[in-house]
């Protein structure tokens, strides 16, 4: 019941962000390394990202200071917001090309243990 009180207060939330908002993040925000890999999955249908590293993977979809956070990101790391609780502004989903994400939904359709949507949810 507990879960389903915060869902409802993150949806009701989630129906007034603004368009000029880049990022909000609901835990507490972390740094994570561009070389950050999960080594191993732990299961046995785990699939290993088509580029390695968190770094390459996201130069795949576009330059990752500017894929999703412009200025959130500092040398080799990039700001995360881990658990997949997190907003983002209409300006800032559209400034990534309607493309990419047609890309990214193919990649995650390949299995349900993949090593991308750790990277995917370290991107936000």
């Amino acid at each position: 019941d507990d879960y389903l009180a915060q869902m409802t207060n993150i949806l009701a939330f989630a129906r007034v962000v603004p368009p000029s908002l880049k990022v909000w993040c609901a835990r507490e925000i972390n740094w994570e390394q561009m070389s950050f890999e999960l080594k191993d999955g732990g299961e046995s249908d785990y699939i290993r990202a088509k580029k390695r590293t968190l770094g390459s993977w996201l130069a795949n979809y576009g330059d990752p200071s500017s894929l999703l956070h412009g200025d959130l990101t500092m040398s080799n790391q990039i700001i995360t917001c881990m658990g997949g609780i997190f907003a983002a502004g209409a300006s800032a989903i559209r400034r990534t090309a309607k493309e990419i994400y047609h890309e990214l939904l193919d990649e995650f359709k390949i299995g349900s243990s993949l090593e991308a949507t750790h990277f995917m949810e370290r991107s936000w």
